[in-house]
């Protein structure tokens, strides 16, 4: 994946806060008396089930406060691919200083650091699994517990889509993590054959 491809595939990332809140908004919230007008037959489950429920719910929504917050990782993703394109157009042109000072914000920014966003994507994709796991799980106990009409119609609401769209950007990131990282090392190994020759 060339620089341009990447910058493109960057740009074109979803949203992850407008993401997780429509994902809350189609899909079951913890159930208190009318605290889930779009699916009114939830308030009809037996109690110990609400109380299952409720914890599981819990145990999402937690989850999908750090997806929601880790939107700052899309926009790192996005400053990597313009300072690769300046980095490369830098050595082009033979100005290993500014490839350097690039490089050096990429290594050691405290909001830019390379290693910490790398962390960061690993712990998108982990809260991304969790979250997977307790919808999974919220599912099969809802279709246990619901007639096949509610089944059929809490399983048209479009949640199903966001997790997927969640997933993919999982991958998405961790693929772009290692392209960009790739380019990386790639451009700083070329900075120092091109700086040797003047010292």
């Amino acid at each position: 994946m060339d620089l341009r491809e990447i910058k493109q595939e960057v740009r074109s990332l979803p949203n992850l806060e407008k993401h997780a809140q429509e994902l809350k908004a189609n899909w079951v919230r913890t159930i208190r008396y009318n605290s889930n007008k779009h699916l009114p037959f939830l308030n009809e489950l037996p109690q110990e089930i609400k109380f299952r429920l409720n914890a599981k719910i819990q145990s999402a929504h937690q989850c999908l406060k750090n997806i929601e917050s880790a939107q700052m990782i899309h926009n790192k993703l996005h400053t990597y691919s313009r300072n690769l394109i300046e980095m490369k157009l830098a050595l082009m042109q033979q100005n290993t200083r500014k490839a350097q000072v690039l490089t050096n914000s990429m290594i050691h920014d405290e909001f830019l650091n390379v290693k910490q966003t790398i962390q960061e994507v690993k712990s998108f994709d982990e809260n991304v699994k969790a979250l997977e796991t307790h919808y999974q799980e919220i599912n099969d106990l809802l279709h246990k517990e619901l007639s096949l009409d509610e089944a059929l119609f809490y399983m048209n609401i479009p949640h199903m889509k966001y997790i997927k769209g969640l997933i993919k950007t999982a991958e998405s990131q961790k693929r772009l993590t290692r392209h960009i990282g790739r380019h990386f090392v790639s451009i700083v190994k070329e900075n120092r054959k091109i700086k040797k020759p003047s010292s």
